[in-house]
């Protein structure tokens, strides 16, 4: 109860000199009043608080969902990432024992020049 409503009470409650009772059906009245009124705004704010707990609940599930996927997009993209290397390295030891072969050849095809050129110098 308010302050104002408390001094209404109080001066509801003085003698009434029409009766020579007290004003205490006016006063109940008027507490009864305030009450209801209270009750009303912490039922509205209570409906209020009920209709955010449900938007805040289905953002978090929002969320949740969100984060999961993005864990699984992650585990792919490391695991994917591990296929490559993998597969990165497996080639780049072909083309490095390609290239070795190719060394050799050209290695070969110059000792065979050489050979070649050196019978007919004489």
């Amino acid at each position: 109860m308010g302050v104002a409503e408390a001094q209404e009470s109080r001066t509801d409650e003085k003698d009434d000199p029409g009766t020579g009772r007290r004003g205490d059906a006016g006063s109940l009245e008027g507490a009864f009043s305030a009450l209801e009124s209270k009750i009303r705004s912490l039922a509205a704010r209570v409906g209020e608080l009920g209709a955010e707990n449900g938007r805040l609940r289905g953002a978090l599930g929002e969320t949740v969902a969100e984060r999961d996927r993005a864990r699984t997009e992650a585990s792919d993209l490391r695991e994917a990432a591990g296929r490559s290397s993998a597969e990165a390295e497996q080639r780049l030891a072909g083309l490095e024992s390609e290239r070795e072969e190719i060394r050799l050849r050209i290695e070969r095809l110059l000792a065979a020049l050489e050979e070649d050129a050196s019978p007919a110098s004489p």
